[in-house]
């Protein structure tokens, strides 16, 4: 199937569409003036995804979700040069990451991807079929149907949200005028308020959470827009999400049952392949 064009004149979903129910196997491509992103389908439902807004790769993402320390990850690279094995077969041979850990940053950073692209405006598009291998122990295909429906759903809802969280590189920090335990909170709202220090900023959050970035940000809209939150005074030293992560063991026992319990919660529709 020869599959081209801009993207102004056949929007993503509407390419997920027609993948989708022709049921085609091979890599779609986007490209726009300063990103790409590939997305892998076999028989029409999403099995990985590369590159995207963020340029962040699975390696990367579990680093900086506190799941693997930097150490662990130049070590696991080096034996991935040795050995010829995946990435991710050597982390799981090696113990670093449980199999459901890495399953769910693997369906979390592809959904990430590909939502990504929901936003370009501009750009081409070229679908090549070709064969697909990927691992099932750790993918859940996303059927294109339901990335069609939550993809527009993001992109409709994401500037009222921006309004309130205009950037990912601001920190926030409790509001002084609210007593947080006089107000109702959801579970989430409350890690995150628990997350709040001055220093990690919005994008630490997202990373520390290992949650969706747009319902970790409807949250954060939220709470700003409920003035339990207030742009931090201080500048963001700079330190990692895996800084984030690893200091969420410091929270009270109450904060780690919620924090454990958002995650649960979250992770559904997952997808990967060995080459992700």
């Amino acid at each position: 199937m020869a599959l081209t064009g801009t993207l102004k004149d056949f929007g993503i979903a509407e390419i997920l569409q027609l993948i989708g129910t022709q049921m085609k196997t091979g890599v779609l491509t986007l490209k726009d003036e300063d990103h790409r992103a590939e997305i892998d389908f076999s028989d029409g439902i999403v099995v990985g995804a590369r590159g995207g807004t963020d340029k962040i790769s699975i390696e990367e993402r579990l680093v900086r979700s506190g799941l693997i320390t930097r150490e662990q990850y130049e070590v696991t690279a080096r034996k991935v040069k040795e050995t010829l094995k995946p990435f991710s077969t050597v982390i799981l041979e090696e113990g670093m990451v449980d199999i459901d850990s890495l399953r769910n940053t693997m369906a979390l950073h592809i959904s990430e991807i590909v939502y990504e692209t929901f936003s370009w405006k501009s750009g081409t598009y070229e679908f090549e079929q070709s064969f697909m291998q990927w691992d099932k122990r750790l993918v859940t295909p996303m059927k294109a149907e339901s990335i069609m429906m939550d993809g527009l759903r993001i992109v409709d809802e994401t500037p009222s949200v921006m309004k309130h969280i205009p950037s990912l590189d601001v920190a926030y920090v409790p509001s002084s005028r609210i007593d947080p335990g006089s107000i109702e909170l959801s579970r989430g709202e409350k890690t995150i308020l628990n997350m709040l220090n001055g220093q990690n900023t919005v994008q630490d959050i997202i990373y520390g959470l290992r949650q969706p970035r747009f319902d970790v940000l409807k949250q954060m809209a939220q709470l700003r827009q409920s003035g339990f939150i207030e742009p931090s005074s201080q500048e963001p030293t700079g330190k990692s999400s895996a800084f984030v992560s690893a200091n969420i063991n410091k929270m009270t026992q109450v904060s780690v049952y919620v924090l454990l319990a958002v995650m649960v919660l979250e992770i559904g529709r997952a997808s990967g392949r060995e080459r992700v």
